[in-house]
């Protein structure tokens, strides 16, 4: 029975970070909600609708015919699409992916910690920190991708271990954890690599049998790659022939993680955590300066250091600006530096002999634990209290909030509730204020006028009446492989605005236009293979589990 504990710990867990927004019945609309509810509802409307469109958004960010998911996750938001339409509404699919979030981590901090500690009282108490603690908690309050990759995390470093303890690397499992990352949040993925970077240095080092290990780190890249080209090739190539919007930068010295009171739980450093990280810092560098707990916390130490105001990020900001654009948070290094820790923490209890010493570290781990979950519930008290958090989410239609989001047409609340957010338009000019602005007054405030349709092709038809012959923005946004068709007539060279939104010229009576994003056959094959490798992996992996199962049967 006492197996079970950590499990019910999870649910516990689940349970208080949910209760009040489960109390108030209602959903919560933070900085990225409106971002990622657009590119959900337009996987969910093709699913739904049988009108698949991989490259053009013809559902959603108002039907502008956009490339978001293709760039960004393209199979996590398929995923979404389809919980999406079971949930039925918004306010279940923020509970729904809520729960599976805490799930995915809960269980993958679980499994770190037991390897290395079988104390039911520890793995517990690692949970508890765990689930409240970082950026895990940020999907149920905002929906930051970075949320998926703290849940992720733990099953890394796992692999990164792996490196240090075992002879035989399995190579597969790298290549899928990986695999998965980078589907979700490529940003989290390029934060593993660099975390698996020590571990392989560390086992290229200590270890014998190097030729083998190398050659399975290669096969876990090359099939990684191959998993993932659908996404990685087609960014490469937009990026290539289209001068596509970056996101913000911002300063990175004030997105540390440090001491302070904040509504951003993520950079906030609990006084008891950083305690028990300068306890085991002495542990390993005084006491016992051998094996796996060394490194562990020596990696971990060195993200702590990178992730907060120790480092000097002003002066990489400003010798390299294009870090303050691409990373933006230094404080996304604590999806990393919690496990890493967590995990150190219930090594080291295990290795103490002196039982009054590891009393006094238990207590401190499970005030660490109380603070933080006393932290977090707050912090999600005060998100729905606000109800919209996010202070440049834009009203276009005055709406019931709660009734929207358990309404069950998913349109109303996107139709009321909008967000300037250029990511990945096909810009004229670098990214500047004004580009977000000319994508509101020409895509969100220029869409009454128009009907509009998606046909069996993925192609987006639009219809409209005109009293005047006259030239007019059409509200849809143009990439250089779309093709666009005015009145049976293929348009090409059109004046186009700052965000490449085409201007034309309408006619008197009926019109119609049709928009389609052309494809290349490279990037066809690219997506083509990475489906073919996850068939392959999949068929694999269930021939391995049928030949283990009829082992252990015979």
């Amino acid at each position: 029975m006492k197996k079970y504990i950590p499990y019910v710990t999870i649910g516990i867990m689940i349970l208080i970070n949910l209760y009040f927004q489960l109390m108030a019945h209602n959903i919560i609309i933070g900085s990225d909600t409106l971002f990622h509810f657009n590119r959900f509802y337009d996987t969910a409307m093709q699913i739904k609708q049988a009108k698949l469109s991989y490259f053009q958004m013809n559902y959603a960010f108002k039907q502008s015919g956009r490339i978001v998911n293709a760039v960004y996750g393209p199979y996590f938001a398929y995923i979404n699409g389809l919980i999406l339409l079971i949930a039925k509404n918004w306010f279940r699919y923020q509970i729904y992916t809520t729960i599976l979030i805490y799930l995915i981590g809960g269980i993958g901090i679980y499994k770190l910690t037991r390897r290395f500690n079988k104390s039911i009282f520890l793995n517990s108490i690692s949970i508890i920190i765990f689930l409240s603690m970082g950026w895990i908690t940020r999907w149920q309050v905002s929906q930051n991708l970075t949320a998926w990759g703290a849940a992720l995390a733990p099953y890394v470093i796992n692999c990164g271990i792996d490196m240090l303890e075992n002879k035989e690397y399995n190579y597969l499992k790298l290549a899928i954890i990986m695999s998965i990352a980078i589907e979700t949040h490529l940003l989290s993925s390029l934060i593993f690599v660099i975390t698996l970077i020590p571990f392989f240095i560390i086992r290229i080092v200590k270890k014998k049998e190097r030729g083998k290990f190398v050659i399975s780190i290669i096969k876990s890249i090359l099939l990684t790659l191959l998993l993932t080209c659908n996404y990685w090739w087609v960014l490469l190539r937009l990026s290539l022939t289209n001068n596509l919007a970056q996101p913000a930068a911002f300063n990175m010295t004030n997105n540390t993680l440090r001491f302070i009171k904040s509504i951003y739980l993520q950079e906030v450093l609990i006084p008891s955590f950083i305690l028990l990280v300068i306890l085991q810092l002495i542990y390993v560098l005084i006491i016992n300066r051998t094996g796996i707990n060394l490194y562990i916390t020596l990696i971990g130490t060195g993200f702590l250091i990178l992730g907060s105001r120790l480092f000097i990020w002003d002066k990489v900001q400003k010798n390299f600006p294009i870090i303050a654009r691409d990373f933006q948070f230094p404080d996304r290094l604590s999806i990393v530096i919690y496990p890493l820790f967590l995990t150190a923490f219930v090594i080291t209890l295990a290795e103490l002999k002196n039982k009054r010493i590891k009393i006094i570290c238990s207590c401190i781990l499970l005030i660490t634990a109380i603070t933080s979950v006393v932290m977090t519930t707050n912090n999600i008290r005060y998100y729905i209290n606000r109800g919209i958090v996010d202070k440049h989410v834009i009203t276009l239609k005055k709406i019931d909030l709660e009734k929207a989001s358990h309404s069950d047409k998913l349109a109303i609340l996107l139709q009321g509730l909008s967000k300037r957010s250029p990511d990945y338009l096909p810009l004229k000019s670098k990214v500047k204020r004004k580009d977000s602005v000319n994508y509101e007054k020409e895509i969100l405030d220029n869409t009454k006028n128009y009907d509009k349709d998606v046909l069996k092709d993925g192609t987006l038809k639009l219809m409209w009446h005109a009293k005047k012959f006259k030239n007019i923005i059409l509200p849809v946004v143009l990439y250089k492989q779309s093709r666009l068709i005015v009145n049976n007539k293929v348009i090409s060279g059109e004046k186009k605005s700052i965000v490449n939104i085409p201007r034309v010229y309408q006619r008197r009576g009926s019109n119609i236009a049709k928009v389609k994003f052309m494809a290349p056959v490279d990037m066809v094959v690219s997506i083509n293979i990475s489906i073919v490798s996850w068939i392959i992996l999949f068929c694999i992996t269930l021939i391995r589990l049928y030949r283990r199962k009829f082992a252990i049967m015979k």
